[in-house]
């Protein structure tokens, strides 16, 4: 009894010695006295007076550093309108020192008060914290009038329906250059801060991800700490501990309201951006700088693509940099818009505008197809019309493979749901889309600009048209040329270094000076593909070069269908076939450009055949692969059977009746 009254009498002196002090705000000794409870089997009121204590400590520590919102400092300051409050250096303060005590003190509240002891002053500290920093970002709205901003911005959206679509970009399109200064002035007349709009939506996302990571880290942290509890089997804990956390916090209200301002906000900012870098002349004719600052005069690509996907990459990164998946895929949806609708247009309208590449009727097509309009219609056009073709086809391609990296930079988020990894997953997805839209684009401009050089490739046609085939083995070896019976009576042939003419031709000519096609091919148009492979992407290039070879083999095939063949003129061309296709293939590392020429090697072999029963064992395979319909191909680059058969036709060694019954034989 009188231990148990010695015991109880203890107990009375420690409260009332730890009351007085903490109604005294003499925290140390409270947190000193507080150690004794557990050993005074008071563990429950020592946790709750101990975490108390440190509670009010820190606090009291905050205000002294001036970071809680309604110190003196804070005050003097809100009260003088000429100084801004550190609200984002005073929000990463608040969080680091909270973070700090609770890892300070983690080990020796396990030691006194068991493990999981350490949720009962997390669950404090984050009370305090959820109300501080709502009061403090709650200012910050209030500083900026962040709901006047976000009003204003819905104004521009209802004054940009009365015009054409429904975009930012066609309001702005009303001010014109000239008058964009007006326009910015008013802007800033109505108290729209548009030369401060990124370093505020760059304080906004920092803000939504300190208080994501803040919110998620204390969650995950109690929750651990809840988890040891239940594990440890301590029933003063589970009493003394809440069971389960606030679903809606003042910190995650506040947040929502952040992300709500700040994707409306981005969204004006990200196309007023990129509609003053699309419709600055200077952007657009510039071209990128190299690393010493000296313009690629080579490969043409305007500043304007970079610059413009330079301001698209940053406000994506900007957008995952805040932590929140909705204003991620808010972001991304923005964008992906803005692309496909007028940054995507603005390029195909400037493109269309370039001479050569507008839209025409079929008919159109035909008369600029014709042989009477071949070399006025294609020729090339001026250096400067040139220039700008291929500016805006480099750009369309350059925003392919930027459209790509934006579409990687989607790859931040990790510890998140599989319903929200499928919402980023399907925005992100839409960059593809469009960049596929760039890339149907860019190959109808390069088909186009590629008309603009078939003139030099008929010009080499032309030889080949008028040069005869039927040679003998010693034209072969000697590489004697002759020409066709209908070749122009005044042709001229334009050697390495002189001209050679060649006239009054009947029965046919022969000299050795006249120049084949491939040689002809080779000195007019290397000049012409190198310099293109120096001012184009080097994938807009493999696209010229694949546009060229479609004209140029349907051409040459029909030229071909125009001959006749000896086995030797077969050998000849097999010839100059092996040179057409080196000569296009050193230009580009690309496999599919020697892929062009598989019907051309396919043709050749059949003329060199010794004889024509020699063509059984190239159609027994041919009909292993094909349905034995003499005109199908199992592809665009087979040879058909029945087309097999007209080029057998060609030569003048294999008569009617042989071809009539190889024909009769493989017809099903």
């Amino acid at each position: 009894m009188i231990l148990l009254d010695s015991k109880e009498r203890l107990q009375h002196l420690v409260k009332e010695k730890c009351e007085n002090a903490l109604s005294g705000n003499d925290l140390k000794v409270v947190l000193e006295f507080a150690r004794l409870y557990p050993y005074l089997d008071l563990s429950k009121e020592g946790l709750s007076l101990y975490c108390e204590a440190l509670k009010r400590e820190t606090m009291m520590e905050l205000e002294n550093r001036s970071l809680l919102f309604d110190c003196k400092e804070f005050v003097d300051i809100k009260n003088s309108k000429e100084e801004h409050i550190p609200y984002v250096s005073v929000l990463e303060g608040l969080v680091d020192a909270l973070f700090t005590v609770i890892n300070d003190n983690v080990n020796n509240l396990k030691q006194m008060f068991g493990e999981g002891s350490e949720l009962l002053l997390a669950q404090k500290l984050y009370g305090e914290a959820d109300r501080e920093i709502h009061k403090l970002l709650a200012h910050y709205i209030q500083h900026f009038d962040l709901p006047k901003l976000a009003k204003f911005v819905k104004l521009i959206f209802i004054l940009s329906l009365f015009f054409s679509e429904c975009s930012y970009l066609n309001f702005f399109a009303c001010f014109q250059e000239n008058n964009r200064e007006y326009f910015e002035k008013l802007l800033q007349q109505l108290g729209f801060p548009l030369d401060k709009l990124d370093e505020l939506l760059q304080e906004i996302a920092h803000v939504c991800s300190e208080l994501e990571s803040f919110d998620a880290t204390m969650r995950s942290y109690m929750s651990d700490a809840k988890q040891m509890i239940e594990q440890s089997n301590n029933s003063l804990l589970e009493q003394e501990v809440p069971k389960n956390f606030p679903a809606e916090t003042k910190i995650n209200t506040i947040r929502h309201q952040y992300i709500s301002y700040y994707i409306i906000l981005e969204q004006f900012n990200m196309q007023y951006k990129l509609y003053r870098v699309l419709t600055t002349k200077f952007f657009f004719l510039s071209l990128i700088m190299n690393e010493d600052n000296i313009h690629n005069e080579e490969q043409l690509i305007s500043s304007s693509s970079e610059l413009s996907f330079f301001v698209l990459k940053k406000i994506a990164i900007r957008a995952f940099n805040t932590y929140d998946v909705n204003a991620a895929c808010a972001v991304i949806n923005h964008i992906s818009n803005t692309l496909d609708g007028f940054y995507k247009e603005w390029l195909d309208m400037n493109l269309r505008q370039q001479k050569g590449q507008e839209d025409k009727s079929f008919a159109e097509h035909l008369w600029q197809q014709s042989k009477k309009t071949l070399y006025s219609s294609t020729a090339i056009k001026s250096p400067e019309e040139s220039k700008t073709t291929i500016i805006i086809l480099n750009n369309l391609d350059q925003s392919m493979s930027n459209t790509y990296t934006l579409k990687g930079n989607g790859n931040n988020f990790s510890d998140i749901s599989e319903k929200e990894k499928f919402k980023v997953r399907h925005c992100l997805d839409m960059l593809f889309e469009i960049s596929k839209a760039f890339e149907r684009i860019v190959e109808r401009g390069i088909s186009r600009y590629a008309q603009s050089y078939h003139g030099y490739l008929e010009a080499s046609l032309d030889r080949f048209r008028n040069f005869s085939y039927l040679i003998t083995e010693k034209q072969f070896l000697t590489g004697t040329f002759e020409l066709n019976r209908s070749a122009p009576s005044n042709l001229v042939v334009s050697a390495a270094s002189d001209v050679v003419g060649v006239s009054g031709a009947s029965g046919g000519l022969t000299g050795t000076n006249l120049i084949p096609f491939v040689d002809h091919l080779e000195q007019s148009f290397r000049p012409h593909l190198f310099a293109l492979s120096r001012q184009l992407t080097s994938a807009n290039f493999d696209r010229m070069l694949t546009h060229l070879l479609q004209f140029f083999n349907d051409r040459l095939e029909q030229i071909i269908l125009q001959q006749r063949f000896t086995f030797w003129g077969g050998m000849q061309l097999d010839k100059d076939r092996q040179r057409l296709e080196t000569f296009f293939s050193e230009l580009s590392k690309t496999r599919s450009i020697r892929d062009h020429f598989s019907r051309t090697r396919q043709i050749v072999s059949l003329l060199q055949l010794t004889k024509v029963e020699e063509v059984k064992n190239y159609l027994s395979g041919h009909n292993a692969t094909s349905s034995g319909d003499l005109t199908s191909a199992t592809s665009a680059n087979t040879l058909s059977t029945d087309e097999i058969l007209k080029f057998l036709r060609l030569r003048i060694e294999f008569t009617p009746a042989q071809i009539q019954k190889i024909k009769e034989q493989y017809s099903y």
